[in-house]
């Protein structure tokens, strides 16, 4: 474990972590990219004896709908990207739990000292991008979730006879692809209503323009931030209504029909 100098835990590793790729996932990226570009999932091992680690410097990777390997790139050593944002220069603990015993070290961060950027700026973009990563993950959660429960509607209209189910359910469906998608009629107004796809895209967008460098984000950067701030609480607002609500609607129209 890696943590902060406020004891805050920035990254974990464990023996039982599983690979962030699987091999069959791997096999079908080399159609795109020669699998010895790629930098492999590494797992910290469990055997008794010495082990060399290496923590990047990096907090966890947001969650995201879409992974990639960047033009960048090193043999053997591509990252998969997006990558969590970087750590700021600082004091850190690591803390390593093996055999029911727990061991502390220190470990300082140092800023390569050709970087000019001040602290200041430095804590911006790092706070910049921890809102946005934030962001990713929780739109990315959302369409997940939003995609689910689209497959499973579609069946039960399928099985629902004519009548006030599955008007209930239509409703739903549309209301569901509007939080989502948009709807075609929604896209023609001048300011359509935000929905989770466009947030998550905005989010990622701006996510991979403010840590390109280490430099503080351009003012144009943070208002675009804040705008896709205020979208993604509007939509999300939205989405938590529906699923309280709106689901809740419709399973009581399901429960007496004698839907699931």
């Amino acid at each position: 474990e890696i943590l902060d100098a406020h004891g805050q835990l920035v990254r974990r590793y464990a023996s039982s972590d599983q690979p962030e790729v699987t091999e069959a996932e791997l096999t079908r990226q080399e159609q795109l990219i020669p699998l010895y570009w790629i930098r492999m999932s590494k797992i910290l091992s469990s055997e008794p004896g010495m082990h060399r680690w290496v923590w990047d410097l990096r907090y966890p990777a947001p969650d995201a709908l879409h992974y990639g390997y960047p033009i960048s790139a090193v043999p053997g050593d591509t990252p998969r990207v997006p990558q969590g944002p970087l750590a700021l220069p600082g004091e850190y603990t690591v803390r390593l739990t093996a055999g029911g015993r727990s061991f502390r070290a220190p470990l300082a961060v140092k800023m390569d000292p050709r970087v000019k950027t001040p602290p200041a700026g430095l804590q911006l973009q790092f706070q910049t991008e921890m809102r946005l990563a934030s962001m990713m993950t929780r739109t990315t959660q959302a369409i997940r979730q939003a995609r689910l429960l689209r497959e499973l509607l579609a069946k039960l209209s399928a099985q629902a006879a004519a009548g006030p189910v599955k008007a209930a359910i239509a409703a739903l469906q549309k209301k569901l692809t509007d939080v989502l998608e948009g709807s075609p009629q929604a896209a023609a107004v001048a300011t359509p209503p935000p929905t989770l796809i466009r947030a998550n895209s905005d989010a990622g967008s701006l996510y991979d323009a403010v840590g390109q460098a280490d430099v503080a984000p351009t003012s144009a950067q943070l208002g675009a931030v804040s705008g896709t701030e205020r979208d993604f609480l509007a939509v999300m607002k939205r989405w938590d209504e529906l699923k309280t609500a709106d689901v809740a609607a419709v399973n009581r129209h399901l429960r007496g029909a004698g839907l699931p």
